[in-house]
């Protein structure tokens, strides 16, 4: 099962680093790829938008969601049962209802025994948060622990909690970066003294995110959503900053602007953990692979 929780189901394109591009026409497509299932993919162009399915006429080159691609391969491939749903529609009938009979029909196949499931989440962070993503995983160890249902879903719970926690991982680069006395752009954090207040242009970033729509280049004197605390902000409006940054609600951050990431691209870095005893919490951080983009 493969649901699209996302907030572009309107007319827009589909995000660049998400789709695949097909060079050949659909009508080339048919007969060259075996799991290229043209029907399926006007079912899944009709519940989702052209947001994930577009250009999908005889003559034209397909615009297609890399995740809708993956769950036509694994179909074919597998002889899998694979369902494809907009997230409004599967919390609706999965995940709202205590009992969902919906739900418990996909955990058992036609003679009631118990089969294996897979729910993928193709998601923006954020709005997987507001959408109440947090029942289903609720849902889904009722189902385990009730029933002893075999379903899983990718990202789990954990995975998820941390793609929302970028703050703190942050906060590690930065550290890791002090200790080897290397350079890495500067942080301004939710509720501490600004230390971007005399930049000229800043990149203002939401915690809860994975989308470009949650990264803003923003001139000075355009605070946003920030609640970082300037020079000149009086005492109360900071007391209310304090307070209102203890919701339950989106933070904010920004970071120094670099101009020469468009032009010269930047590094990623994949970092894991090791055993270090002298280290906070006994671990301290690896580098695995570095890659330029």
């Amino acid at each position: 099962m493969w649901v699209a929780a996302s907030p572009n189901t309107s007319g827009d394109p589909i995000e660049k680093n998400l789709v695949v591009r097909f060079l050949k026409t659909t009508n080339e497509l048919e007969e060259a790829l075996p799991w290229f299932n043209l029907p399926d993919l006007k079912i899944s162009q009709k519940s989702l938008g052209p947001a994930f399915v577009n250009s999908i006429g005889p003559t034209q080159q397909p615009d297609i969601h890399q995740g809708l691609v993956l769950m036509q391969i694994v179909k074919h491939l597998y002889d899998a049962e694979v369902s494809v749903h907009p997230w409004n529609g599967f919390r609706e009938d999965f995940v709202g209802p205590e009992e969902s009979q919906t739900m418990k029909s996909m955990l058992l196949d036609d003679e009631q025994n118990l089969r294996s499931t897979i729910i993928v989440l193709s998601c923006d962070a954020a709005i997987c948060v507001e959408s109440g993503m947090d029942l289903l995983y609720s849902r889904l160890e009722r189902l385990r622990s009730c029933y002893g249902a075999r379903v899983c879903a990718f990202p789990g719970q954990t995975e998820a909690l941390r793609a929302r926690a970028k703050i703190r991982d942050l906060q590690a680069l930065d550290e890791l970066a002090h200790t080897y006395e290397s350079w890495r752009p500067i942080t301004c954090y939710p509720v501490t003294k600004c230390s971007l207040e005399d930049a000229e242009t800043t990149v203002h970033k939401r915690q809860e995110s994975s989308g470009g729509e949650c990264v803003q280049i923003k001139h000075r004197g355009d605070n946003g959503e920030l609640t970082c605390m300037k020079k000149d902000i009086p005492e109360r409006k900071k007391r209310k900053m304090h307070a209102e940054a203890t919701e339950a609600k989106p933070l904010w951050f920004h970071q120094e602007f670099v101009s020469t990431f468009t032009d010269w691209g930047e590094f990623r870095v994949f970092i894991v953990t090791k055993q270090e005893p002298h280290s906070r919490r006994g671990l301290g951080g690896m580098i695995v692979a570095i890659a330029h983009t």
